[in-house]
């Protein structure tokens, strides 16, 4: 970012209008980032309901995915754990990609789930 000359003489009236608008802004930013995390909270716990949803699909055979849905499935099921294998995040990095990716598989559960029942 480029840095104000500090060697310029601004009025009182001007000080104190620049100081209201850096107030108004660090309110606004901090509002932001508020609202930014609880989406992002909201979207982690989307996600991992989702994907929970998915693993008692599987783990439970009675009211899930039957044997004889994954024997007849199989290959269906075999493109689920093959895309689980190739998503590589690099969660420590947050980027927009992962994200996308992330989305990507939901989908792609969603898809091959109903599919296979």
């Amino acid at each position: 970012m480029k840095k104000p000359n500090k060697n310029i003489l601004i009025s009182p009236e001007l000080a104190r209008a620049a100081d209201q608008t850096r107030k108004s802004c660090i309110a606004e930013l901090k509002y932001f980032r508020g609202n930014a995390h609880r989406a992002l909270v909201s979207f982690q716990l989307k996600v991992e309901g989702e994907i929970e949803q998915v693993i008692e699909l599987f783990a439970n055979k009675k009211t899930g995915v039957t044997d004889e849905e994954i024997i007849n499935g199989k290959r269906t099921v075999d493109e689920i754990v093959a895309a689980l294998k190739r998503l590589k995040l690099k969660s420590r990095k947050a980027r927009k990609k992962d994200i996308k990716k992330i989305e990507e598989i939901i989908a792609i559960l969603h898809d091959k789930t109903d599919t296979i029942t």
